[in-house]
């Protein structure tokens, strides 16, 4: 039986915002990976219902991430797509 293929939360991020920025197509990006698009979707799903507790302003979590490190992928996660993947979302949910 084969063994099965873990990913880094880097690489699963990237992936994300690759297609979230319209960079590349979900198909696009599975074929290159040999990914089952179930997979990303699933990966898709999680990253966007956690992104908007990343704002979340509580004391006990401004305490926690003022202890911690910035991650390394977050550094190098490229400005460009990030701006990219914010305007493609406020472009689509713009308030009249």
């Amino acid at each position: 039986m084969a063994k099965r293929r873990k990913f880094t939360s880097e690489f699963k991020t990237e992936l994300v915002l690759e297609v979230l920025s319209g960079a590349s197509s979900q198909a696009e990006l599975c074929r290159r990976h040999h990914l089952n698009e179930d997979q990303l979707s699933k990966w898709k799903q999680q990253f966007l219902e956690k992104a908007p507790s990343l704002f979340d302003s509580t004391d006990k979590q401004s305490s926690e991430l003022q202890k911690r490190e910035v991650p390394p992928f977050i550094q190098t996660i490229k400005s460009e797509k990030l701006r990219q993947v914010f305007s493609l979302k406020f472009d689509r949910h713009q308030i009249p």
